[in-house]
């Protein structure tokens, strides 16, 4: 996983957004020093970086009087890393995380076996680190929200993204949209089930609006439900839809 790390610490973005968690101490077998001089690359560039690129900065710059055998060791490491293939990001975002925070728990560790022992209390450091660990958010995780009522109100009426199609409760309820719940309480055998027939199948409902629906039936048998919904769909009774159906084998889809 290091070396395949390596490979994508040359795209500028990827570097960018986790060098604030990188250490040397992450990289062993040689990789630790390869990941320096891509480390000091791209403070030099503005772009991504080449395998080549850093392979030549690593031997003719950085390190100019290398033995003959650590060179070869070089050139063989970066073979491997040529031939590895790009590790999927979001996973490799979060083994550096992980680092991260295993680094500062191991620091913390540290400084409090110190004080443990004997020197004088000085939790500073160890407030420092926690810090650390507290400011490792990923902001491009999480969705900001705007303090502008009109674009408040703009996105909530976004998000009624299907309209009911009951008159008394639209005007009360515009519609709902993606991650709104509808809960219907109500006595037995008072319409709740044809209360959302209705909705989904009616005129003018969630279906026609383009809507996928999902019914889980767990009370009258699913069928009946399901002839309901036909029913409420298409305005005709049993009789009518199996006669449109028997004319639509003879003459083809109307």
């Amino acid at each position: 996983m290091e070396k395949e790390l390596i490979r994508l610490l040359l795209d500028k973005k990827f570097y960018t957004k986790n060098k604030s968690r990188l250490s040397k101490e992450f990289f062993t077998n040689g990789t630790g020093e390869l990941y320096e001089t891509i480390r000091h690359a791209h403070e030099d560039s503005e772009t991504d970086l080449s395998i080549s690129e850093v392979s030549s900065l690593h031997m003719d710059v950085y390190n100019p009087a290398s033995t003959r055998a650590k060179r070869e060791n070089f050139d063989f490491l970066i073979q491997e890393i040529k031939e590895l293939p790009l590790p999927n990001e979001k996973i490799a975002n979060n083994v550096i995380r992980s680092l991260f925070k295993r680094r500062i728990a191991n620091k913390i560790a540290v400084l409090a076996t110190e004080i443990y022992n004997g020197k004088d209390a000085d939790f500073s450091e160890i407030k420092k680190e926690l810090e650390l660990s507290f400011d490792d958010i990923d902001k491009d995780e999480y969705d900001y929200i705007t303090s502008d009522v009109n674009s408040l109100i703009d996105k909530l009426k976004d998000n009624t993204k299907f309209k009911f199609n009951l008159p008394m409760l639209r005007d009360k309820v515009n519609g709902v949209g993606e991650g709104n719940l509808i809960v219907i309480f109500a006595r037995p055998e008072s319409g709740k089930t044809a209360f959302w027939v209705n909705l989904v199948a009616g005129v003018n409902g969630f279906a026609s609006q383009g809507a996928k629906v999902c019914a889980l039936i767990n009370e009258e048998p699913a069928i009946r439900t399901q002839m309901r919904l036909i029913n409420a769909h298409t305005g005709m009774t049993f009789d009518q839809i199996r006669a449109d159906m028997e004319g639509t084998k003879k003459n083809g889809p109307r």
